[in-house]
């Protein structure tokens, strides 16, 4: 591993795949943007500069336990080996220490952009990262750090739906991985 940063344009795209785990539960409760936040382990080495991102993510669901997760959700799923994957959506996250609320840990929240209306706890989640918005940065109170992710989502539409991408995200094999690391 590089000892100093590599540049924005060397690391991007990247991919990675972990298990969304327990936040702080600020996302929907307080924000009501929710979040699915990626294992530490997966995130602390990261050689990308904190901030704000755009991409795209699938959804794995070890089989075993996807009946009560996807009975509504089904035209989100297709069969692939032992795992349930997901269509790819549009997504956009934070990668950093989130300053407003003065985290310790470094941590990958990502927001799926489509409302899926289920759980994601203890699946696992493949995130493309495509590229940078902004700088992670601190705000004066909780309606500027909203309206910040707000624009920060409409920032991600308006990319992701450029010719260059919509290809790619509309392709619903494109982040399917031959050996997935589900668990």
């Amino acid at each position: 591993m590089f000892s100093e940063k590599l540049s924005l344009e060397m690391n991007l795209p990247l991919n990675l795949t972990g298990k969304v785990v327990k936040g702080f539960g600020r996302g929907s409760r307080e924000l009501g943007i929710p979040t699915a936040n990626i294992e530490f382990e997966k995130v602390k080495d990261l050689i990308l500069e904190n901030g704000v991102y755009y991409g795209l993510c699938q959804i794995n669901v070890d089989k075993r336990c996807a009946n009560y997760l996807i009975a509504e959700k089904k035209s989100f799923f297709k069969q692939q080996k032992d795992i349930l994957v997901s269509k790819v959506f549009m997504m956009c996250c934070n990668l950093g220490y989130n300053p407003f609320y003065n985290n310790k840990e470094k941590s990958l929240e990502v927001h799926v952009i489509e409302d899926i209306g289920m759980d994601l706890y203890d699946c696992s989640m493949n995130v493309l990262i495509c590229d940078k918005i902004r700088d992670e940065q601190n705000f004066d109170s909780l309606d500027a750090l909203i309206n910040a992710i707000h624009n920060d989502i409409q920032i991600t539409k308006e990319k992701l739906c450029s010719p260059e991408w919509s290809k790619v995200w509309k392709n619903e094999n494109f982040l399917v991985l031959d050996s997935v690391d589900v668990f």
